[in-house]
């Protein structure tokens, strides 16, 4: 576990504090809630940005090339 130490405004810590917000459990359901809420965030960007500029569709033997050159790669790199 790891100890912080935050410095809040006296009238902010005090209304936080009859709230239960400075328990423990309460910074770490915020903590964790705003974590996630920023991954939805730029998940929907990526997916927006992709919807914007989707990638090149590549054929069947395009894909096929790619995962042959990709496991010839780990075979050279295994020594193989």
């Amino acid at each position: 576990m790891t100890t912080i130490e935050i410095t809040l405004p006296d009238a902010l810590a005090a209304e936080a504090s009859g709230a239960g917000l400075l328990a423990p459990e309460a910074i770490e359901r915020l903590l964790r809630d705003k974590l996630a809420s920023d991954r939805i965030v730029r998940l929907q960007d990526a997916r927006a940005a992709l919807a914007a500029d989707p990638p090149e569709v590549l054929t069947r033997q395009e894909i096929n090339e790619e995962i042959s050159a990709y496991r010839k790669g780990q075979r050279l790199a295994a020594g193989s």
